[in-house]
């Protein structure tokens, strides 16, 4: 049952309760009245609306919805100009990303468009509906040295420089991505990061999920011209685990994208190819947890979903995760999340991935960081000393938080 916006808007404040509100629309779960009844009704802290959008990342669907309201004229205003400034952005991120397929090509390397523009593409049939931050692509490891040459010769600085020089191919285990970013007049305009994992590998999926990365026997048209693309059902399998997996259901885009699985929507998805990957891949728990979120906060049920499912979910993790999504937040807390990785592990499905997450999580945390390799600098023959190190950093750093808290 979907919780009454009124006790959205007394527990966790009137500004949460629009941007819900918006997204509830999107799915046509409530209604515009509703909207504007609580537009003329309620104190509004704009700022806060717009703060929440843009922390939750879904502006583009928040933007579209208010537009159809009766608002305040400046904040109409304001709302239009952010509403074009995010498709301006969207069609930018789509050229570039088929600049760099088309550069790529020349080398004959293949290389396919992943989140971004290509999943609101196939998922919400344009590509302005979906916030595009950055440009995903999915590469073979096997071609990153040719892939380096050619993007910092058009101008990309390297992220990782520091990391790959210091692991070599042993990068290509410990991390899902590398990095790259353009900037212009100081101001970074593109951010790319090529992908052969789906996520890193203290997340712990299934080893066999990343595969989905590489069923790319899809084409879509971004901006100008046609590009392979993930196979749309593999697309929302990687985007699952995902928003699951790696983000444990954060924030409203999560969520928001994993509700775009509606035959409705396209008509290539395929319900038993989705339910059959959770289970092989060990996702069955995240699904469940996914559906009783899309049901309770926006209304939607998700057509992999089972009518026992609400039953199999115990009330404080229920609970947990409606105040993870719509209990006040900020962008410190997403600094601290990825520090607090219950999330991810409520999610797994058995006591052993659980276990095998917690070692994984403590190693992934003593390892060195760049800023680490860069301070330090040790031989490699010295590099076992870097966990025991950043142990005692880690240790030392809760000293002083805790002597902190005492002193106020």
């Amino acid at each position: 049952m979907m919780i009454p916006i009124e006790d959205v808007k007394s527990k966790y404040g009137t500004e949460i309760s629009m941007v819900l509100l918006c997204c509830r629309l999107h799915f046509d779960t409530e209604k515009l009245a509703t909207l504007q009844h609580c537009i003329d009704t309620y104190e509004i802290n704009w700022d806060d609306v717009i703060y929440l959008s843009r922390y939750h990342r879904i502006e583009p669907i928040v933007y579209k919805i208010l537009s159809k309201a009766n608002l305040p004229a400046a904040i109409a205003l304001r709302v239009k100009q952010s509403q074009l400034l995010l498709v301006q952005n969207n069609f930018k991120q789509a050229l570039e990303t088929e600049r760099i397929i088309e550069l790529l090509e020349t080398r004959d390397i293949e290389c396919t468009p992943y989140k971004g523009v290509a999943f609101s593409m196939q998922f919400y049939g344009d590509i302005i509906s979906r916030e595009s931050s950055d440009i995903d692509l999915v590469i073979s490891h096997k071609d990153f040295g040719e892939v380096l040459k050619l993007m910092t010769a058009d101008g990309y600085i390297f992220e990782n420089e520091v990391e790959y020089n210091y692991y070599k191919k042993d990068i290509f285990d410990k991390s899902n991505s590398l990095n790259f970013d353009k900037f212009k007049k100081d101001v970074r305009e593109f951010h790319i990061e090529f992908h052969w994992r789906i996520t890193e590998n203290f997340i712990q999926v299934h080893s066999e999920a990343h595969r989905q990365l590489f069923n790319n026997s899809d084409k879509i048209v971004l901006a100008k011209r046609e590009v392979n693309a993930l196979n749309v059902n593999a697309h929302y399998v990687t985007i699952f685990i995902h928003h699951s997996n790696h983000d444990g259901f954060r924030v409203l885009k999560n969520l928001v994208d994993l509700c775009q699985f509606l035959p409705s929507n396209n008509p290539a998805i395929d319900i038993n190819y989705i339910k059959k990957a959770f289970k092989n891949l060990r996702l069955v728990k995240a699904a469940e947890v996914c559906c009783y979120l899309a049901a309770e906060v926006l209304g939607v049920h998700l057509p992999f979903s089972t009518a026992n499912n609400d039953n199999k979910i115990p009330e404080k993790l229920k609970a947990f995760f409606v105040e993870r999504l719509l209990g006040k937040r900020s962008y410190r807390d997403t600094a601290l999340d990825n520090l607090d990785n219950r999330s991810q592990l409520y999610l797994k499905d058995s006591l052993s991935e659980k276990i095998a997450f917690i070692f994984a999580g403590f190693k992934q945390r003593t390892s060195p960081s760049p800023e680490d390799l860069q301070t330090l600098k040790l031989n490699r023959n010295l590099h076992f000393l870097y966990p025991a190190i950043k142990s005692f950093r880690l240790f030392t750093k809760g000293i002083d938080k805790k002597h902190i808290k005492k002193q106020k």
